[in-house]
């Protein structure tokens, strides 16, 4: 049980580190993320209509904003 409790406390561990540090820097994270997933979307046809590669090759991610248009779901 002692080898368990060793694993599930490093994994817990590792992971509170990663919730201080989400926190801590929410602008960061929240960049990395948009980039991460403009990334992955820039060859769909929704990425390409939308100049996903244009934002992330001038890093103006405030131009996601004049790109991309506010739309619901209808």
């Amino acid at each position: 049980m002692k080898i368990i409790n060793k694993i599930v406390n490093k994994v817990t561990q590792k992971r509170i580190q990663q919730i201080d540090y989400f926190k801590n820097n929410p602008a960061e994270v929240q960049l990395n993320t948009l980039q991460s997933l403009l990334q992955s979307a820039k060859d769909t046809e929704f990425g390409k209509e939308h100049k996903f590669s244009e934002i992330i090759d001038k890093s103006c991610y405030d131009c996601y904003f004049d790109y991309v248009p506010i739309r619901d779901y209808e």
